[in-house]
């Protein structure tokens, strides 16, 4: 019997689902207690013991008007305790448990305040583990490295045994002492420099031999575990049959592209009509300006990242310094201050990458980079173009331009900091941007790659090439890493898999682009279908316990503006807006780079730190989307072309618009099959709750192994009991996202189905993979309106 029949016959499920890639393997459950419990995993295996927790630390307060009036703590919360919660995966073997982070905030008193329960508890783990290196795979060779037939090859090779990355984030500083927190980043420090000092000596071979036929070697990957290497093609053969390489690719330059096209005569604009910039703000499309009124702008401070008093954005561009106009005057603030707070060119000869006063840009030629900043942080709301043109053609010279003009020029993020980075067009001087970004004293809050890298396979999860390795890190270090795939279409939806790298990599964000210049999406956001030129698909097959899954990681995660008008250009001394479409993933990232920014200002706003842990904004920003698949909204799973939807944002806060709200995050690592169980909401979801949604994100680091851990996700609303959900009574409704994917996703709607109840989360591990450790984080929210439905 399957699991569906089994929950009708017990009479448990009023509804259910599964997502698009459904689980093959029956799934059956029994009833035990309080718990719907599943006896059996995929293939007869019994599925395991339920986690038992133990409370360490909590966290209880109540903020009215923004200020907490009541707090109440039990335990202390420590240094140690902190380092365990940000990245528990790394602390396994010192302890022999892990600690599991959960927040749940929520409206009260009559939306008058806001209740927020912050808790550590503590699972005992098996340490027994796989610890040392995963790359027992046979070496892997690009064909284009096989085909050169120059004298000389140009590689970027890497080390077997390269041991996987176990440098902690930064320090959380919000709640321990400036001692305690300067404590922790010097044993980072020391632990970069062990990490540094080790993969040196595992590399000492393979430089001495490329010394000894005449080759020359370059070391700023190192870090991650890659040499580039210039050695006579005679040579090839000779390093081909070396034991201590695991990787081999092409160093050679243009094998990066944009994906955006720049000047419309290459864009295909059949039936577009005009979404300017700043107008997709509205709360009737991406619900920007709500954030905007709360202040929620990106002027806020993060210390554990940066010592500047706004967020940073890092946007990383193939091109020359010139695509970059650095003067254009929407960077700067209202006072006429810039915003740009790092320029950064990165060169291949010698290899570098150094911090500069001013990029040499031209006045004309390739504006991508320029564009893409443009729409995360341009600004021309406080009168920046005062006195200047930039383009407006009804501008009557003199003064000030009209609002509209400046409402429709402005981004998503207007008062972040941004970091610009050129890079020379080739995949390594990306992973050296990257690199140099997350090791500087301004580690970016947000990274957006706008560019992708034309592999030889393509849609494949293992991080394969050096600036992949680079985003593992960047992930580690709590970076969300934006990217928008190459635009080689979506049309058929059916059709195979065709990501670009960064796009297959599960700790990339992958934005495709929807159709925001058809007249229906502009009239009914609703409308928006995905834009078949300005996207790509996923469905991406994944390994587990030894068999391949077919399709079954989704690859995209949301959806945003494929094309706009009022864009940013480098012609002009003070940069030019320029209003013809432009279209591509590269407008459709930004979008969602920029969004974060404002969702990550809203959550340090709070006090709620953890968003600065590795992939808690990316599972956050999972939830942020309406669950459309074209004009269809789905209840479970991620689609390989429409991932959670378009971009949504939700204020949740009171005031804002969208009723009863509350909201919960829990990450939680194990290392053997089981159930993690738990209930998210400390109290029955209120009167006027129209929707129930949970997403959950693995954390899968991809650098050194082929497979991944198999969870998924289970949701069950069940009677409150005295009010309370500590002890909730019988289950009414259990849905499911069963799928093999990387990411979950189950929304349950309706006031009679929801109000009342008490929701229970289980997270089902059915298989860890050879890393020997399985995590996830699951972001839960219930709010008074659809996903679908204006603030």
């Amino acid at each position: 019997m399957n699991r569906h029949m089994l929950l009708l016959a017990l009479g448990l499920a009023s509804t259910f689902g599964c997502s698009d890639f459904d689980k093959e393997d029956s799934q059956e459950f029994r009833q035990t207690g309080l718990n719907i419990e599943p006896t059996n995993g995929r293939d007869g295996e019994k599925t395991g013991p339920v986690d038992e927790e133990r409370l360490v630390y909590q966290r209880h307060e109540v903020r009215r008007d923004g200020k907490v009036v009541s707090l109440k703590e039990t335990g202390t919360l420590t240094a140690e305790l902190v380092k365990r919660a940000q990245a528990p995966w790394l602390h396994i073997e010192d302890t022999g448990s892990v600690i599991v982070e959960s927040e749940e905030l929520r409206s009260i008193e009559n939306d008058t305040a806001e209740e927020r329960i912050y808790s550590l508890y503590s699972i005992n783990v098996d340490t027994r583990r796989n610890t040392k290196s995963l790359d027992t795979r046979p070496l892997e060779v690009d064909e284009d490295v096989l085909n050169e037939k120059g004298e000389r090859s140009y590689l970027n090779v890497k080390l077997r045994d390269t041991p996987v990355w176990q440098i902690p984030p930064p320090i959380d500083r919000t709640y321990i002492s400036t001692e305690d927190a300067d404590k922790a980043e010097l044993e980072r420090t020391e632990l970069i420099r062990q990490r540094a000092n080790n993969i040196e000596t595992l590399s000492n071979g393979l430089r001495r031999w490329t010394e000894s036929v005449g080759g020359k070697f370059d070391t700023t990957s190192l870090l991650i575990g890659w040499l580039k290497l210039d050695i006579p093609t005679s040579q090839l053969d000779a390093l081909l049959q070396r034991a201590d390489i695991v990787r081999v690719t092409s160093a050679k330059a243009n094998s990066l592209t944009p994906n955006a096209c720049i000047t419309s005569p290459t864009c295909n604009l059949a039936g577009a009509g005009t979404w300017r910039l700043g107008e997709g703000r509205v709360n009737e499309r991406l619900g920007v300006d709500e954030f905007w009124w709360k202040g929620y702008s990106g002027a806020m401070a993060n210390p554990t990242f940066h010592g500047d008093s706004r967020l940073n954005v890092a946007v990383l561009e193939r091109g020359a310094e010139d695509f970059w106009e650095d003067e254009a005057l929407w960077w700067n603030d209202y006072l006429g201050s810039s915003r740009i707070s790092r320029r950064v060119k990165c060169v291949t000869s010698p290899q570098n990458c150094a911090d500069v006063v001013n990029f040499n840009d031209a006045t004309t030629g390739n504006s991508h980079p320029t564009m893409v900043g443009g729409i995360i942080a341009a600004d021309l709301l406080s009168g920046q173009a005062y006195g200047s043109s930039m383009g407006d053609t009804c501008w009557s010279g003199g003064g000030s331009h009209c609002a509209d003009w400046e409402n429709a020029s402005t981004g998503i993020a207007r008062h972040v900091n941004v970091q610009m980075f050129a890079a020379a067009t080739t995949e390594y001087t990306l992973d050296n941007a990257i690199l140099n970004a997350i090791a500087s004293s301004k580690i970016p809050d947000v990274m957006n790659l706008s560019t992708s890298h034309k592999e030889t396979n393509r849609c494949n999860p293992t991080s394969s090439y050096t600036f992949e390795d680079a985003i593992e890190a960047a992930y580690q270090t709590g970076v969300l890493v934006v990217n928008g795939p190459d635009n080689v279409g979506s049309v058929p939806q059916t059709g195979a898999c065709n990501l670009d790298s960064p796009g297959d990599l599960p700790t990339s964000f992958t934005v495709n682009g929807f159709a925001s210049a058809s007249s229906n999406c502009q009239s009914d956001y609703q409308q928006c279908v995905i834009d078949g030129s300005a996207s790509a698909r996923g469905g991406i097959d994944v390994t587990v316990s030894g068999l391949v899954r077919s399709r079954a990681m989704s690859g995209i995660d949301l959806q945003a503006p494929g094309r706009i008008t009022f864009r940013g250009s480098q012609s002009g001394n003070d940069g030019t807006i320029i209003t013809t479409n432009t279209g591509g993933t590269s407008i459709a990232a930004p979008h969602v780079s920029g969004a974060a920014a404002l969702v990550k200002h809203w959550l340090l706003a709070t006090g709620r730190s953890w968003v600065n842990s590795p992939g808690r904004l990316h599972t956050v920003m999972l939830s942020m989307g309406d669950r459309h698949r074209g004009t269809v909204q789905s209840s479970t799973g991620f689609d390989y072309v429409h991932g959670a939807g378009k971009l949504k944002l939700r204020p949740f806060w009171n005031g804002s618009g969208i009723g009863a709200w509350g909201n919960h995050i829990r990450t939680a690592t194990t290392t053997s099959v089981g159930l993690h169980t738990y209930y998210p909401f400390s109290q029955p979801l209120p009167s006027g709750t129209e929707n129930l949604k949970c997403v959950m994100q693995e954390h899968e680091y991809m650098a050194n192994k082929t497979d991944v851990s198999d969870q998924y996700l289970q949701v069950t609303l069940r009677d409150s009991s005295g009010g309370s959900c500590t002890s909730p009574g019988n289950p009414t409704t259990t849905s499911f996202d069963a799928s093999y994917d990387l990411k979950h996703m189950v929304a349950i709607e309706g006031q009679s189905s929801l109000v009342g109840q008490c929701v229970e989360v289980t997270i089902h591990r059915m298989a860890i993979s050879s890393a020997g450790s399985a995590s996830a984080s699951v972001f839960c929210t219930y709010t008074g309106i659809g996903d679908n439905e204006p603030n």
